[in-house]
């Protein structure tokens, strides 16, 4: 049998609920295996595998269910969760396709779909001469609309339905913490503390604006367990990158140079870098010249930086977008020769360099045909007709013969 299709871990929220659909509307059989109560909330239909076994017999429980179910191909969203790790292990012995979802690397309009991996995983050249000319602009994508309400809303039942049913899937291992503070009250209180904070730090964005033109560089902070840092630097922790870019800047930056320092917006577990900023100000002796702030105007902010230093940020690659020059201190799709600076830190305080206007242009069009979707995970794009609402540029699963027998409207319910 030919045309099945396994979904493991997708985003929160009803996007793989959807992408089932879409693709049994192409003719193929689906499947999705369930780790934890949250995707009880929102994956709704037929041939549902629940997994709730501890994740080290894993492997040869998938390794049955590929052979079982003749599966051709394996989507799932983010690569490095372990269940997805070891996914990808399993299927590259079996040669069976792992097709990875994740945030799209052009924000916001777009989400990436990539068969070798994403970010630091993706087969993507660094060679600047590996980026063809562009010879037909790509067109220009569908505006997203904000989602914010959307996703703050569906991360929440996400994280209570996985306490819900956590007497069912009490050996799920999760790639972050897995409980009601992160998805409910974090949310709450991250929206609370947004209300105080952009109020306080308006006026601060404001003054820095005006009085120091070209003369900050931009460090934005990602969440503290996100696989950028954990699995895709050498860091392991935010505060240690914290430590290492005041180090650096404190000994080799103009002294006319300020460092604007910006939270990241879904960092819920820790509340705040300020005492740690403030210390190591204190200490190096460049308090008046350190600004940590929540809440910004990213595209102002990048504009009128001098530099940006980053692990490996998608922010990185706005800062490109917007010819300010970037370093990346982890691994980034963007870290190479003529978009991003190639030398240490110490030295790009002094002289950040310039962005290849042409090579952007020519890599920026290598994502959009190679790995980017016109879309988002939370809401479909209005005006279209596919369950997604997602205007794909590359649709892998039509690749699969679809020989499949009719589907039928009950599960497998297997355990």
């Amino acid at each position: 049998m030919a045309g099945n299709v396994l979904l493991l871990q997708g985003p929160m929220g009803w996007f793989f609920h959807r992408f089932a659909e879409e693709l049994r509307d192409a003719g193929l059989r689906v499947y999705k295996v369930h780790f934890n109560g949250g995707e009880e909330m929102f994956y709704r239909g037929p041939d549902v595998l629940r997994y709730t076994d501890p994740v080290e017999h894993w492997p040869a429980w998938l390794n049955r269910e590929l052979e079982d179910l003749e599966i051709d191909q394996v989507y799932l969203y983010s690569d490095c969760r372990i269940y997805h790790r070891l996914a990808r292990e399993i299927c590259a012995e079996r040669n069976i396709p792992v097709y990875c979802f994740e945030e799209g690397y052009l924000r916001p309009h777009y989400i990436t779909l990539d068969c070798h991996g994403v970010h630091a995983n993706a087969d993507i050249p660094k060679d600047p001469s590996a980026f063809p000319p562009v010879l037909h602009k790509a067109p220009n994508p569908q505006q997203i609309g904000s989602t914010l309400r959307t996703a703050c809303i569906n991360t929440a039942i996400y994280y209570w339905g996985g306490i819900f049913y956590l007497w069912r899937y009490r050996h799920y291992r999760h790639h972050r913490y897995f409980g009601p503070i992160y998805g409910g009250w974090g949310l709450i209180m991250r929206g609370l503390r947004f209300l105080a904070q952009s109020r306080a730090d308006r006026p601060r964005e404001v003054g820095i604006l005006k009085s120091l033109e070209k003369r900050y560089f931009f460090v934005p902070l990602q969440v503290h367990d996100d696989a950028q840092v954990t699995e895709h630097s050498h860091f392991g922790s935010v505060s240690r990158f914290i430590e290492s870019v005041m180090g650096s800047f404190a000994a080799h930056a103009p002294e006319d140079c300020h460092l604007l320092i910006k939270h990241h917006p879904l960092e819920t577990r820790v509340p705040d870098y300020r005492l740690l900023i403030g210390d190591i100000a204190n200490t190096l002796g460049i308090a008046g010249r350190v600004h940590y702030l929540h809440h910004l105007h990213l595209p102002t902010i990048l504009q009128h930086a001098r530099g940006v230093v980053t692990i490996n940020s998608t922010v990185g690659m706005s800062a490109i977008y917007h010819r300010t020059p970037v370093i990346s201190l982890g691994r980034a799709i963007y870290d190479i020769p003529g978009l991003s600076f190639q030398g240490e830190l110490d030295a790009f305080w002094r002289n950040p360099g310039k962005v290849d206007e042409s090579l952007y242009q020519r890599f920026r069009h290598y994502l959009i045909s190679e790995t980017q979707a016109n879309g988002n995970f939370w809401t479909p794009l209005p005006g279209l007709t596919n369950p997604t609402g997602v205007r794909w540029s590359r649709m892998p699963w039509l690749k699969i013969e679809n020989t499949a027998p009719p589907q039928t409207q009950t599960g497998t319910g297997a355990v």
